[in-house]
């Protein structure tokens, strides 16, 4: 029931596709990695696919498997690999976003979707909690989707960087995650702030103007209820600059997640953005409105662009 809505809301969710690379290609390896969530030291990891990618864009959406056990994620990062399990080269396939979302909860920005709690693309930029928090996840069935075993669902588009090539790519999920008993630990409730949040398709364009070298677009959120943000993390595309979040009643800064470059030959190549984790984290008030503002360098011409910032709550009591 929510897969073409959540397709629609996080189209687009990370990062512009890598121009191809002039370096020869090396052949895709056939092998096939264990599908699904299997433990590790400290965690899980989870492998979705195989994923055909054709050269230019390519979406999928499916159910994507979840811990086979009761407890708390702590930590989640992503990559795509080659079935033998090595990273794939960013100009072989672009990892243009990848979301998960949990069937079992409603999304608390967008209540027409269920819960989206990870999203990954080119920077890939990880999620790590503050020590002795989690965020809860049981194998009991869904409630707002029962017609799913306990799965999560996952949203993946892949960019194929050169004609000609199909290249058979794999999601893989690396989770830390503690197999305790609910209230063992703090649980976190993820808060999705995206300046075109719950739009058909969530992106928008920046105008090349020269001599106004800074674009903003600007969304507002009320809180529903209040606590502390105890992780935020932005997303940009190419040419963004910062991501901002602000408590308009304070007039205070919560959070600056800031956009880093490779500094080499590509000026514009998006390689990481600055996160927040700690305790006592960043307040926020039921009822607060938060302004989130997404900067772009305009001196040239960006398409398809995004401004989201993931956050972390511990409600209040």
């Amino acid at each position: 029931m929510y897969s073409d809505g959540l397709v629609r809301a996080v189209r687009g969710v990370v990062a512009l596709l890598v121009l191809a690379s002039p370096l020869a290609l090396a052949p895709s390896s056939t092998a096939a990695p264990a599908l699904g969530c299997h433990p590790v030291t400290g965690g899980y990891r989870c492998v979705y696919g195989p994923f055909s990618v054709d050269y230019g864009s390519n979406l999928f959406t499916e159910p994507a498997e979840a811990p086979p056990v009761t407890g708390y994620v702590t930590s989640a990062q992503a990559t795509l690999v080659f079935g033998d399990g090595k990273p794939i080269p960013h100009h072989r396939v672009h990892l243009h976003h990848a979301v998960w979302a949990n069937l079992a909860e409603q999304d608390v920005t967008c209540t027409t979707l269920p819960e989206r709690f990870f999203a990954t693309g080119k920077e890939r930029t990880p999620v790590q909690l503050p020590p002795g928090h989690g965020y809860y996840w049981s194998r009991e069935p869904p409630l707002v989707a029962p017609m799913y075993p306990p799965y999560w669902f996952m949203v993946a588009e892949l960019d194929g960087g050169h004609p000609g090539e199909t290249v058979e790519a794999y999601v893989q999920l690396d989770l830390g995650f503690a197999e305790v008993p609910e209230g063992s630990m703090t649980n976190v409730e993820p808060v999705w702030l995206d300046v075109r949040n719950c739009l058909s398709d969530p992106v928008f364009d920046v105008p090349r103007r020269p001599k106004r070298p800074r674009f903003r677009e600007r969304w507002t959120y009320t809180m529903p209820v209040g606590g502390e943000l105890v992780a935020l993390a932005g997303h940009l595309h190419d040419g963004g600059v910062k991501i901002t979040l602000t408590d308009v009643a304070s007039g205070g800064q919560v959070f600056v997640s800031k956009a880093l470059y490779e500094k080499r030959k590509r000026p514009w190549y998006l390689t990481r953005m600055t996160s927040f984790a700690g305790v006592p984290g960043k307040t926020v008030a039921a009822g607060d409105t938060l302004l989130l503002t997404a900067v772009y360098n305009s001196a040239k011409r960006w398409t398809d662009v995004m401004g989201i910032m993931l956050g972390m709550l511990v409600p209040a009591p």
